[in-house]
């Protein structure tokens, strides 16, 4: 979400989904494309670390995680 807040990843990315902080509608639905590993959802379906890579654009910098470990 903050990649997107950012302007790192767009509508176009997202599969239409302004993945905004709060919006509980697009958080079920970018939940359901992740299980689907549909569209975003198949890179987020990787992981944080593996994400942030592939955005670059300096999402690496606020990406939770600790040797390539998610954190919980």
């Amino acid at each position: 979400m903050e990649a997107y807040e950012k302007g790192l990843i767009h509508d176009d990315e997202t599969g239409g989904l302004a993945l905004v902080f709060g919006d509980q509608k697009v958080i079920h639905e970018m939940i359901h494309q992740i299980a689907r590993r549909e569209a975003l959802g198949d890179l987020l379906s990787q992981g944080t670390h593996i994400a942030s890579q592939t955005i670059g654009q300096g999402s690496e910098h606020f990406a939770l995680y600790i040797g390539g470990q998610e954190v919980n």
